[in-house]
């Protein structure tokens, strides 16, 4: 516990140094405050900012569309990534082709979905879809991979069907690790 508490408080402190470092260069010109606003300043007018009606009403489409990218993404990459992790045939295929795409930036993408969905909801959902789908079908390959074959082995005579115990098994081993990778202890 006392661990976690001081790991939390050194997060906490490197939040505040960078404000106060931030406040300092430029309050005292060490930056030119119009290109970089005091950190006072900038939270004033994120303040008045969300009190406006609009820019809430702004905010609920971009996390609707946030979490719709996210949802499609995650189950669709996570079926990829565990058929990849499981079928040696298809992660000799689509592995090298993954880690290519995945050493592209997302980014260079977004003029082909603004041409073919237009701008709107479409094109950002997909576009957020597109930028998501590699890297859950990274973690989950590597997470079904850190599966142990002993665990497997174990399982084994209480399974019925053997897919089902690959399924459920991978599942419950892959949690911590899928866990831990999104930050959470």
């Amino acid at each position: 516990m006392q661990s976690g508490l001081g790991v939390k408080a050194a997060r906490v402190a490197i939040v505040v140094a960078l404000f106060a470092i931030w406040e300092i260069l430029s309050q005292t010109g060490i930056v030119n405050p119009r290109l970089l606003p005091s950190a006072s300043d900038t939270l004033v007018t994120l303040g008045d900012l969300l009190q406006r009606a609009s820019v809430r009403k702004d905010l609920a489409v971009t996390a609707t569309e946030v979490v719709t990218a996210f949802a499609l993404a995650v189950p669709v990459g996570a079926m990829i990534g565990f058929l990849i992790a499981e079928n040696r045939y298809f992660a000799d295929v689509a592995k090298p082709l993954l880690f290519f795409a995945f050493s592209i930036p997302k980014s260079i993408f977004l003029p082909m979905f603004i041409l073919v969905f237009g701008v709107g909801f479409s094109q950002k959902v997909g576009f957020g879809f597109f930028s998501t789908i590699f890297i859950v079908i990274m973690s989950t390959t590597t997470a079904v991979e850190s599966v142990k074959v002993e665990h497997l082995t174990i399982a084994a005579p209480t399974a019925r069907r053997r897919c089902r115990l690959r399924f459920a098994c991978t599942c419950r081993a892959c949690f911590p690790f899928c866990w831990r990778r999104c930050g959470s202890r």
